[in-house]
Order: C-alpha cells, then sequence, then structure tokens
C-alpha cells in the first residue's frame, strides 16, 4: 500500500499527494508508486522527521526537497520556496508531507489558490477537512493574509 498508508494522507490529483509523518515503509517504494519528487516540510528534531528520509528517498533517484516549518511560526520565505520546488516538479509526481498535514495543507492551499487551481472557498475546504488552523494564532494571521 505504500505512501498511502501514512498519517492524513490525502490525494489531491494524480500528481500530487500530501500526508503527515511517514514511515520508512511508506516512502521505501515511492519510485515504483510513480513519484519523481518528494517535499518534506517537518523540521529535523521534530519527533516524528524520519532519520535517513533522505538517504532514503535519494537512493530510488527520487528528488527531495526539505523545507524545514516551524509549526509556530511559518515564514512566507518558506511558503515560497514551496511554491518554487512544486512549480518545478509540476510535470512529475509529487509527495508532500509534514507530521500531521496541517503545514502542507495550508501550504498547498495557499499555492492552489495562486496558482487559479482552486477558489479560496476550495481552500478553506481542504484545510477544514485536516485541522482547524483558527485555532493556532501564527497559521490564521499566516492563512489570513491571504484571504483564507
Amino acid at each position: 500500500m505504500g505512501i498511502a498508508k501514512s498519517i492524513q494522507f490525502k490525494p489531491i490529483n494524480d500528481h500530487l499527494t500530501t500526508s503527515g509523518a511517514v514511515t520508512k515503509e511508506d516512502i521505501k517504494q515511492l519510485k515504483t508508486e510513480g513519484y519523481g519528487a518528494v517535499i518534506n516540510l517537518l523540521p529535523d528534531q521534530h519527533d516524528k522527521a524520519l532519520p535517513n528520509e533522505k538517504c532514503i528517498i535519494e537512493s530510488q533517484g527520487i528528488s527531495y526537497i526539505h523545507i524545514p516549518v516551524e509549526f509556530s511560526a511559518p515564514q512566507v520565505d518558506e511558503y515560497e520556496s514551496f511554491a518554487v520546488y512544486l512549480a518545478a516538479h509540476r510535470h512529475e509526481k509529487v509527495h508532500v508531507h509534514c507530521a500531521a498535514n496541517w503545514r502542507v495543507s495550508a501550504f498547498y492551499a495557499i499555492y492552489a489558490v495562486e496558482q487559479g487551481i482552486w477558489t479560496h472557498e476550495q481552500a478553506r475546504q481542504f484545510i477544514d477537512c485536516i485541522w482547524d488552523p483558527g485555532s493556532f494564532p501564527a497559521w490564521k494571521e499566516f492563512l489570513g493574509t491571504r484571504g483564507l
């Protein structure tokens, strides 16, 4: 079953999936599942971070991008890096993850609205099916400045 077993796994379309934390078992077959890139938003020091994730991913010939986003203080430059990497890999199958799919859902919702993929309402529904950023002031502000 592979990556689909990861926490809060959400397929966005045929070329993009998101989730929370991954295990070695979840990611060891990513190449055979057709993935070409992984974007990890989880800081290395987080207790759900997978040791050697980069090596496991890259040993399969998959691009690995690590953008550690501190949950208590998301930064615009982190989002901008995410958007650049996601756009650069748009012709590949990509998996994006963090601890609980909270960081990822927020970043992707912003991206989808900015790219005209989703309306603000669709983006908000996606976030709300995973978590409530209104309970976290930093995320409420971060999303609020973008109309979400």
